[in-house]
């Protein structure tokens, strides 16, 4: 397995399948949390994934049909961070990667705050 295809696998929680589950769902924006801990936290882990990874990943597991990841950024809960991959094709998957836990991130104070 390439250095890629591990870091993606030890980041990515799950990569779905695009079904009439998640057809029209709406998770919260990541540019909903105010400045604070969910926040910093959301956009260090924006900046730390290896998107191109993930597109590579995807695009192994479709058999070579290139994908791209659409621009809207969701964040389920407070523990994961969704992104929509778009295959040439037009099919789409949901890739949820889960972000460190808060508590791992910041103090307890901070959660709490957090969590208020």
């Amino acid at each position: 397995m390439d250095s890629n295809a591990s870091e993606l696998k030890s980041t990515a929680d799950t990569l779905l399948l695009n079904n009439d589950t998640f057809y029209g769902y709406q998770w919260t924006c990541f540019s909903s949390p105010q400045d604070g801990p969910l926040r910093s936290r959301a956009e260090l882990f924006l900046a730390s994934v290896n998107w191109l990874a993930l597109l590579g990943y995807a695009s192994n597991k479709r058999n070579g049909i290139t994908c791209k990841l659409l621009p809207d950024i969701g964040l389920g809960t407070i523990n994961h961070m969704v992104r929509i991959v778009e295959f040439a094709d037009k099919s789409r998957w949901v890739a949820r990667l889960r972000m460190p836990l808060l508590a791992e991130f910041c103090s307890c104070e901070d959660v709490l705050k957090a969590e208020i």
